[in-house]
């Protein structure tokens, strides 16, 4: 059983410029430390003697080059030096020497003989030989001769038969830290550095030259170079993120810790920590597929029936962590969540602004408090695009649901669903028309858009609307695009240089104006946002 990294070993120090490196062995015990991994160089020595797990080289230093005196640098470049002049010793099957023959005497000025190097990745190596490796048995106060002997025996008959199984699962996790040590060359810039050093400790004009490298590779050559099929990499990927749904405490905040700063992150132990590997490792396999096949996907997708499209409605369309839109909405989603007691669905951004500049005047903060407004981009999508999160989320949570709509469809069966499904608050409000017919009035909307259109010597008719809304469920700012298109082949809303929210926020505060020379006290939607609030406990 050759549990080496030789082969790859050799070709990653045959690259050009070798990105990411290899630590040594007190390097790499402090690293298996901050994974909960306590263990010494005796027990790295033992592994090899026993055939479980190698160093991926050794550096045997030339003796003008071990004084202790000597600051010894041994960045990759340095390293690859060493290799190309015959003083980087690759691992064979079988090859132990005992430690003690290549370290320095007690007290000795010099350097030891020979320097271990670990890749990072190998801790997954010593994550199998301490998971099937260990033995475990009942305490006792006291045990008898014969107690002692059945322990013994079974302890015999355990590890024979777990040898098989651990040696074939030694082999596959080799194999494929060594094809991740090639993959990691090209893609793992695109991950955090749990692996690799940070990219800030190289030169610009290192990056000039790995760059220059880069624009000559090709992902199918690293597939060949790893000697591995398209339908390895996806299993291997595939693999690892089913790991990480058992490993990581932190899943849940995946999004959130996707932008946090390195140094924060750095702070993470244990298991976070081995996972967090995982998520990088699931990333530059993601990238990786994707120059192989153009599929796109995160290490939470697998296990996610919607493929991402629920983050899209919930954060950003498009959604990318590395989007400055992307990251302040997950932050606004990760601190507001501890105190929303209400999801309400609406249609577009029409009602978010005009929800908004209500709440704004009763002094309602939507991120600081209570109401998560949800924009469902169009009424098609106020059902579509799996809700099932929704209302997992607001059962999970005790938060309530409160939809509005437009009269534009049929929502009596989709209704019934969702009462079916949710067995917590619910509440709806389809309007009559539509939004701003019944909260502002044919005649009041008709009258806004004709001050913008005489600008421009054209004006529309109530009758000319009402005609398009006629055996239909056309909303009225629609119907009134239809018959402004009829009439003068142009787009109404671009003509007018406004949005719908921007009418909206404008007929509101006409309304206020109307309100305070003794008109109507009260929007329609305000009466409709009360009787939402109303669902929940001490929002007044």
């Amino acid at each position: 059983m050759d549990l080496g990294l030789s082969s790859f070993t050799k070709k990653k120090m045959m690259r050009p410029y070798m990105l990411h490196g290899f630590k040594g062995a007190n390097e790499f015990i402090q690293l298996l430390k901050k994974h909960g991994i306590l263990i010494r160089e005796n027990n790295l020595e033992e592994y090899e003697r026993e055939g479980w797990l190698q160093p991926a080289f050794r550096l045997v230093l030339p003796e003008d080059q071990r004084r202790g005196d000597v600051d010894l640098y041994l960045g990759m470049d340095i390293i690859q030096q060493y290799y190309a002049a015959g003083h980087v010793e690759i691992p064979q099957e079988g090859d132990y020497e005992p430690y003690s023959r290549f370290k320095a005497e007690p007290g000795s000025t010099k350097l030891d003989l020979k320097l271990l190097y670990y890749h990072p990745l190998q801790i997954l190596q010593v994550r199998n030989i301490l998971h099937h490796k260990s033995v475990r048995f009942q305490w006792r106060d006291s045990y008898s001769r014969s107690d002692i002997e059945v322990i013994i025996n079974d302890i015999e008959t355990h590890m024979q038969q777990r040898d098989g199984g651990f040696n074939t699962i030694q082999t596959q996790t080799t194999r494929a830290i060594g094809m991740l040590m090639l993959v990691e060359e090209s893609y793992g810039i695109y991950v955090h550095d749990s692996i690799s050093p940070p990219i800030t400790m190289y030169t610009e004009q290192f990056w000039d030259r790995w760059r220059e490298w880069k624009n000559g590779f090709t992902a199918a050559d690293l597939l060949q170079d790893c000697g591995a099929s398209l339908e390895q990499v996806r299993g291997l990927h595939d693999r690892i993120v089913s790991d990480i749904r058992f490993l990581d405490p932190l899943l849940k905040w995946h999004d959130l810790i996707r932008i946090m700063r390195p140094d924060v992150l750095e702070k993470i132990q244990g298991d976070a920590y081995t996972a967090r590997m995982y998520h990088e490792i699931a990333g530059m396999l993601t990238w990786f597929l994707h120059e192989l096949d153009g599929k796109d996907g995160e290490p939470d997708m697998p296990f996610d029936d919607t493929d991402a499209e629920w983050k899209k409605k919930v954060y950003s369309d498009p959604f990318d962590y590395r989007t400055h839109k992307t990251r302040q909405a997950i932050v606004r989603r990760f601190i507001r969540d501890t105190s929303t007691r209400l999801y309400l669905l609406v249609e577009g951004e029409t009602e978010v602004k005009v929800i908004e500049k209500i709440c704004e005047r009763r002094g309602i903060s939507l991120v600081d408090d209570i109401v998560m407004v949800l924009d469902r981009n169009g009424v098609t999508n106020m059902f579509e695009g799996n809700i099932r999160w929704l209302i997992q989320s607001a059962r999970k949570d005790s938060i309530a649901i409160y939809m509005i709509a437009d009269n534009e469809a049929d929502w009596d069966d989709e209704i019934r669903k969702i009462r079916h499904e949710f067995d917590g608050k619910f509440g709806c409000h389809i309007w009559a028309a539509s939004f701003e017919e019944d909260n502002f009035g044919r005649a009041g909307v008709i009258a806004l858009i004709n001050s913008y259109l005489s600008r421009h010597h054209q004006s529309l008719s109530e009758e000319e609307v009402l005609a398009r809304q006629q055996g239909s469920k056309k909303g009225l700012i629609a119907a009134a695009e239809d018959a402004y298109g009829a009439a003068y082949q142009a787009g109404l809303l671009h003509v007018m240089g406004k949005s719908k929210a921007d009418l909206a926020l404008e007929l509101m505060d006409r309304t206020s104006q109307n309100s305070r020379n003794g008109g109507a006290d009260e929007l329609k939607i305000e009466k409709v946002l009360n009787e939402a609030l109303d669902m929940i406990e001490s929002w007044r």
